[in-house]
């Protein structure tokens, strides 16, 4: 998914990062269940979840 102030996040299986627009990881978290992806969709990506 592209970010506004540029460079992406990616989910790619339980592993969630965040690429400046450079390509370098600036974040980077283990997604262990649904409850941590939420919160990682919300805190960092600004997406909120019904």
């Amino acid at each position: 998914m592209p970010l506004a102030e540029g460079g992406r996040v990616e989910l790619w299986g339980r592993r969630f990062r965040r690429y400046a627009a450079d390509e370098t990881v600036v974040d980077e978290a283990e997604i262990a269940d649904l409850a941590a992806l939420r919160r990682a969709l919300s805190d960092r990506c600004g997406l909120r979840l019904p």
